[in-house]
């Protein structure tokens, strides 16, 4: 199966799953000995998870720039840092357009390769 580490760490943990790999560019900090899917043989195959905050189009730039500081002070606190990235999460911040061009980029990236398989909605 495909999951996110926050949600089988717990069982990874208890020796009810065993990891195969991770899927990211890196490998976990909370899964040090897992090797990524390039480690395991299947080279080019990456694809993460994110978490994000996104408001409605037309939303005033101030407001997203509280927000976005809000957001990025949060992930600095070492205690929230600690307990986020526990769960298998690493915390990153950046900037509205940072997480915009992200969007973007894995839109067109796993929208290419869904047409690629030629998959249909009939």
């Amino acid at each position: 199966m495909f999951d996110i580490v926050g949600s089988s760490l717990q069982h990874i943990q208890g020796g009810r799953l065993i990891p195969l790999a991770v899927t990211s560019a890196e490998r976990s900090k909370v899964l040090p000995d897992v090797p990524t899917m390039a480690q395991a043989g299947v080279p080019g195959y990456q694809i993460t998870g994110w978490h994000g905050i996104a408001v409605r189009a037309g939303t005033p730039p101030a407001a997203i720039d509280k927000l976005n500081a809000t957001v990025n002070a949060i992930f600095k606190d070492p205690a929230f840092r600690t307990r986020w990235e526990a769960i298998g999460t690493p915390a990153v911040g950046g900037t509205a357009a940072e997480f915009g061009a992200l969007i973007r980029s894995d839109s067109q990236r796993l929208g290419a390769l869904v047409r690629s398989t030629g998959v249909t909605l009939d």
